[in-house]
């Protein structure tokens, strides 16, 4: 992850399992981020490794680098809202305030666009 001025817009993901993942159905599924997009069309690789997973309570977890990512989410259809997402520092992991600021920006997802294997998250703004 990397700290930009132009918070990206969409997240692209890939599924982590080679399951058919039900369109707009985000419980219990597992996510590995593969890309970005920002506001200018400028879409780049992460530099970082990145998981996200969406319980069927409503909590997400994951992984950003050394950090293990939590916080809580709601979905109806394509509307979706994460809340309190954070990163949780683990034994032996040197600060990155890039991959805090990252996570943080997951706050902002508002809608997703979701195929079979596929997810992308629509956020407009983040305080960067």
């Amino acid at each position: 992850c990397i700290k930009l001025p132009l918070w990206p817009v969409r997240l692209c993901w890939q599924a982590a399992a080679d399951n058919w993942i039900s369109p707009y159905k985000l419980a219990d599924s597992q996510w590995v981020l593969t890309g970005f997009e920002s506001k200018l069309g400028v879409k780049q690789a992460p530099v970082r490794y990145l998981t996200l997973e969406f319980s069927g309570t409503n909590k997400i977890g994951g992984q950003v680098g050394c950090f293990a990512i939590k916080g809580d989410y709601s979905q109806s259809d394509a509307a979706l809202s994460i809340k309190s997402a954070e990163v949780v520092k683990k034994t032996n992991c040197v600060s990155a305030q890039e991959d805090k600021d990252f996570v943080a920006g997951l706050n902002s997802a508002v809608s997703l666009k979701q195929s079979a294997q596929t997810l992308a998250l629509i956020c407009p703004t983040a305080a960067n």
